[in-house]
């Protein structure tokens, strides 16, 4: 409800009004940054939706659903002035999320669970249960099960999913196959594995499956962990904040951070709002090219390619699209949104869902405050007016707010967020920084095993510590794909400071040794 008393504006009448279609590449980010965020967000959130009591999908939209509409559904009202629709569609369906009891078991406002692990553990590739890993292992030689196609290793298939047209992929995390470049990351991530267990058990051939296996998940997982504090999260959040917060790496030693005072869980607000931040950096067409940057398969439009995992089949499909995800930009981060994921999302072509106009409805579901709360909590005070919001954003954008929401505590977290310039040195604006950049400080300083924590079981030798920190985005997809050359700082489009070298030159992309893990060490 409004501030006013009145309905909120529908969540599909202010996406078609704020989040207009836009085609504004940043000129520093590669699409990797877009993938690789969507592959850690599917690491540590996931938010199941409720279920009829036969534990089937609801319909919300549906006259069948019933008595589950009051407790269970919270539809979008698609208004008959829709500029897509134009009065076809009144209804898009949005199921609740599955509300979770307090931890101390009072009787509280209504919350929501995660169902996978919140650590930064890999579980999108390794799986949150024992059940889910044991289905993704060999049995052998430490090995993940993999599939080949074209002659490369690919993930395996998933018999019993039907979501997908075709076979679709299996991995530690069942939303591998919602677009193509996410299923890059997850098999690079994969052969990753297998790759550093062939090593494992060339050194040590005495070693146990299971042996292999924990070492190598070990060491993959502290390559992603470096990976996301010392290359990722510096371009969205810019360095400032990272040394003012002391969220980057050390060259050496031991971190020092663990506190046991961080609640290490995943904030609503992050989960619901601000790590969707990355739904701004989606372009239309994706690219692919060959080992040398012409094109070798056609590019595709996103909007075709949701749930079709075959097309990582092609031959050369797999080595083009990491060359499309290093080589080309992605969009930078402001309300422009594109029409694949605005009015055909999941869709296959055909109408389908609005991704922006769900964020801001699950925001709504989850109770999320609205973006003035968070303007107060993060230091840019409330604002009393719509032009008080204008030292964030343009005079345009709020004149637009003014003209969408009756009450300036109105605005939806999500829409907030996006309608502010980005922060000097960073990808994202202010609030998303501050929420995005909190969730990350807890993530690193609330976990006992984060990879440079030491005096744990189960903490990195000092020279296998060191091997790590020589790990980088670029390796990994040198060293687990066909491409030949890549820029050493991946998250980065080359330029004359971040030329594209061979992915043979070990000085330019080193390489982590596993010599320390060899015969006991």
């Amino acid at each position: 409800m409004s501030t006013t008393g009145l309905p909120l504006p529908s969540a599909r009448f202010v996406s078609t009004r704020l989040a207009r279609s836009l085609d504004n590449p940043d000129q520093r980010s590669s699409l990797l940054v877009m993938s690789f965020g969507q592959f850690i967000d599917h690491d540590i959130t996931h938010v199941p939706v409720m279920k009829n009591g036969a534990g089937a999908d609801i319909d919300c939209c549906s006259s069948s659903a019933g008595s589950d509409f009051d407790s269970f559904c919270f539809p979008i009202t698609v208004p008959n002035s829709d500029p897509f629709y134009r009065g076809s569609k009144s209804c898009m369906n949005l199921v609740r999320s599955t509300p979770a009891p307090a931890l101390d078991c009072s009787v509280r406002y209504r919350e929501q669970v995660n169902q996978i692990t919140h650590w930064l553990d890999s579980s999108q590739v390794y799986g949150s249960s024992v059940r889910e890993q044991r289905n993704l292992r060999t049995g052998r030689g430490g090995r993940l099960l993999d599939a080949g196609g074209s002659g490369e290793s690919l993930l395996p298939g998933d018999q019993g999913e039907e979501s997908c047209t075709g076979d679709c992929f299996r991995a530690g995390d069942s939303r591998v196959n919602e677009q193509p470049n996410l299923s890059v990351l997850h098999t690079v991530f994969m052969r990753e594995h297998n790759r550093v267990a062939a090593e494992l058990q060339r050194l040590n051939p005495g070693w146990s499956d299971e042996k292999i296996f924990q070492e190598a998940k070990r060491f993959v997982n502290a390559e992603y962990q470096h990976i996301v504090y010392n290359e990722w999260l510096p371009v969205v959040l810019g360095k400032k904040f990272m040394n003012t917060y002391g969220l980057f790496p050390l060259s050496s030693g031991y971190s020092q951070d663990y506190d046991t005072s961080f609640d290490p869980r995943i904030t609503n607000e992050f989960s619901a709002a601000a790590f969707r931040f990355g739904h701004s950096l989606i372009p239309n067409i994706i690219n692919v090219y060959n080992r040398v940057g012409n094109q070798v398969n056609p590019s595709f439009d996103l909007k075709q390619a949701f749930n079709k995992p075959q097309l990582l089949r092609l031959a050369g499909m797999m080595d083009g699209l990491i060359a499309g995800l290093t080589r080309d930009s992605s969009q930078s981060f402001d309300s422009g949104f594109v029409d694949g994921i605005t009015n055909h999302l999941f869709s296959g072509g055909q109408n389908g869902l609005d991704l922006v106009a769900i964020n801001l409805q699950r925001g709504r579901d989850h109770g999320i405050p609205g973006y003035n709360q968070y303007r107060q909590i993060c230091g840019l005070g409330r604002a009393d007016s719509f032009s008080q919001l204008s030292r964030q954003m343009s005079v345009q954008r709020t004149q637009e707010l003014a003209a969408t929401y009756d009450n300036v505590d109105d605005i939806d977290l999500f829409i907030g967020l996006v309608s502010e310039r980005p922060q000097s040195g960073a990808l994202v604006g202010p609030t998303t920084l501050c929420i995005v950049g909190d969730q990350f400080a807890r993530l690193k300083k609330g976990d006992r095993y984060f990879y440079e924590t030491g005096s744990q079981e189960g903490s990195l030798g000092r020279q296998q510590l060191q091997e790590v920190r020589s790990a980088s985005m670029a390796r990994l997809l040198c060293d687990n794909s066909g491409v030949s050359q890549m820029q050493p700082l991946a998250f980065q489009v080359p330029s004359g400071v971040n030329q594209v070298v061979s992915c043979n030159s070990l000085r330019a992309i080193p390489r982590p040794g596993l010599e320390s893990w060899g015969r006991g060490g």
